[in-house]
C-alpha cells in the first residue's frame, strides 16, 4: 500500500481557515448539525456523539482549487462532501474504509497536545502507522485503506477538523 496515505502541511489558506470557523460559530444554535449517531456500529462504536455540519459552496470551491494542485497517479480529486466535525473529549471512531475513493482530514486545533489522542492510524500492511492532527495539515486517504481515530482523551478539547470525501477524475 506505498503512498496509500498522502500528507500536506500548510494545506489551506490562513484566512479560508478564519472564515470556516466565523462560519460555523455563526451556525451554533441553528438546526443544520448532525451527529455520528447515525454511522454504522462499526464506526461509530461506543464513541462520545461527534458532531457535524455540511459546509456551503462557497467553501467547497477554494478547497477544491487546493485539491486541483494535487495529482495522484495523474488523477485529480473532485470534492462531493465537505463537512466540519467537533470531536469532544471520549470521541474516536472505529476501524473501516470510506465508501468514496478518497476521504481527507484536515485538521484545525491551532495547538493539539499528543496526549489528548485524536491520532489518525491506518494499517500499511502489517504495521500501524499514524498522523498527528497538526493545524493546517491535510491527510489523504486515496487507497480506501483501513483507518481509526483514537480516543480524545476526557481532558481534551474539542478536537476540530474538515472532513473531505469524493471521487477521482482524470
Amino acid at each position: 500500500m506505498k503512498n496509500s496515505i498522502l500528507t500536506y502541511d500548510n494545506f489551506l489558506e490562513s484566512s479560508l481557515i478564519h472564515k470556516i470557523d466565523e462560519y460555523t460559530f455563526k451556525q451554533i444554535n441553528k438546526p443544520n448539525w448532525n451527529t455520528s449517531h447515525r454511522w454504522s456500529n462499526a464506526v461509530k462504536r461506543f464513541t462520545a456523539p461527534i458532531i457535524s455540519l455540511y459546509l456551503p459552496e462557497q467553501f467547497v470551491l477554494p478547497i477544491q482549487d487546493r485539491f486541483n494542485k494535487i495529482k495522484y497517479k495523474r488523477k485529480k480529486f473532485k470534492i462531493n462532501t465537505l463537512m466540519f466535525y467537533v470531536w469532544p473529549p471520549n470521541s474516536y471512531i472505529g476501524w473501516h474504509d470510506d465508501p468514496y475513493n478518497f476521504g481527507a482530514s484536515v485538521y484545525l486545533n491551532k495547538e493539539w497536545d499528543i496526549e489528548h489522542g485524536g491520532i489518525f492510524l491506518y494499517k500499511d500492511k502489517e504495521d500501524i502507522k499514524g498522523v498527528s492532527p497538526v493545524y493546517n495539515r491535510c491527510v489523504i486517504n486515496v487507497e480506501k485503506t483501513m483507518h481509526t481515530v483514537t480516543m480524545t482523551t476526557p481532558d481534551a478539547p474539542l478536537r476540530r477538523s474538515l472532513q473531505i470525501f469524493g471521487e477521482e477524475s482524470k
